[in-house]
Parts: C-alpha cells; structure tokens; sequence
C-alpha cells in the first residue's frame, strides 16, 4: 500500500499526540495520588510530562476534564456491577445461596477484581476526591455495602417469619463500614500490586467468613426457639 508523505506526516503526527496524551495521563494519576483532586497543580502535571503548561490545555480544557479521564472510566465499571448486584440481590438471592457465600465471592471476583486491577484509581477515587463531582464515592461504597449486608440478614429472617431488627441494621453499618475502611486503607498504604491483592484477599476471607458465622448462629438461634 502505497503512503503519502502528506499521509505519513499525519500519522507521524497522531502518533506523537498519542504519546503526549499517555505522558499527561501518567503524571496526571502521580499528581492526583500525591496531592488529590483539589490541590494537585495543572503545572505540576505538565512539567512532569514534559511539555509546556500552555501545551497541556491543548489536550485537556481544565483539571476536571483531567481528572475524569482518569478516574471516570473506572467508575463507571464500579456503578456498572454494583447497580447489577443490587437487582440480582432484589430478585433472586436465597438463605441458602447466602449461607454458602456465593454471592460474596460473586462480589469479590468484580468488584473487589477493581480494587486489585485499578488500585490507585480506586484510591484516588474513595480519598482523594474531594471536590470533584466523584467525593461521594466512599458513601456510595458504604452505602452499597450496608444494603447488601442488610438483605442478608432480612433474607435468613424471612425464613422464620422473624422481623429484621434494630440490631441487625446496625451490625450491618458497622460491618460496611468496616469493609470500606479496610479496603480503602489498603489502597491508600500500599502501591504494589502484589501486597494490595494479598491484604485484599486476606481481609474478604475474614471478613466473608465472620458473616457467614454470624447467619450459622443465627439461623442456630432460630432452631433452638422452634424446638
């Protein structure tokens, strides 16, 4: 096939762009895991891509549109799954699919498959996000996480006809939270891949085996009052 220079000044070009474009988005996430999204400098970014900081604006209008690029595409793969399991667990998820952890490790091959996958984004994402349009993320995550846990324990109590109690919301909060400030702190105290994957499964095992010890005395509970 036979190519213009004309053609080949183009793609020579296009090339050179794309290039600039990854060094922007590579300090860019430096930047914003060092200083977060409101004091991170639109200077610094540039001057550790090595361009001008006139040039930057020739690729990103402003810090937002910056910031989104990073951490957008990964929030909307979190939004994806967990809009997803909040249906799968209105429509479908039973006493006995939770007793035997299916759904938590559903849970932890996606979404907790993020957290390994895309660490720093995450990190930036759930601490470092304050006063972007993403600084609710965390509360999201809690908020998530708490109505799971608060489905489980009404799903083994509608089994006896027994009421979700007062005790059960607020075990529920202080497990969500628990988890959200365990991850978050992983992620915010390490950088390599290999620790952040070991310590993420470590705290899911603890944490997924404490809650199906707590359904096992609860639905023990529920035996001995019916005998």
């Amino acid at each position: 096939m036979f190519i213009t220079p004309i053609m080949n000044g183009c793609l020579l070009m296009q090339t050179l762009k794309d290039e600039v474009r990854k060094a922007i988005l590579n300090a860019a996430l430096t930047e914003f895991r060092r200083q977060g999204y409101q004091q991170a400098s639109m200077r610094q970014i540039a001057q550790a891509a090595g361009i001008t900081t006139g040039n930057i604006y020739r690729y990103y209008s402003n810090k937002e549109e910056l910031f989104e690029a990073i951490v957008g595409p990964v929030y909307k793969m979190y939004k994806a799954y967990t809009t997803e399991y909040s249906q799968t667990m209105e429509s479908s998820i039973t006493a006995d699919e939770l007793s035997k952890r299916q759904y938590f490790v559903m849970v932890e091959k996606t979404i907790v498959g993020l957290f390994k996958t895309y660490s720093t984004e995450l990190m930036i994402l759930l601490n470092l996000s304050a006063g972007s349009q993403y600084e609710n993320v965390r509360q999201e995550l809690f908020t998530f996480t708490e109505a799971i846990l608060i489905k489980v324990w009404a799903t083994v109590r509608e089994v006896s006809k027994e009421p979700l109690t007062e005790h059960d919301r607020t075990l529920a909060a202080m497990l969500a939270g628990t988890l959200v400030e365990g991850l978050s702190f992983i992620i915010r105290s390490h950088e390599e891949a290999a620790a952040i994957e070991l310590l993420i499964d470590q705290l899911l095992d603890v944490y997924s085996t404490g809650i199906t010890e707590l359904l096992r005395k609860i639905k023990e509970g529920r035996n001995n009052d019916d005998a």
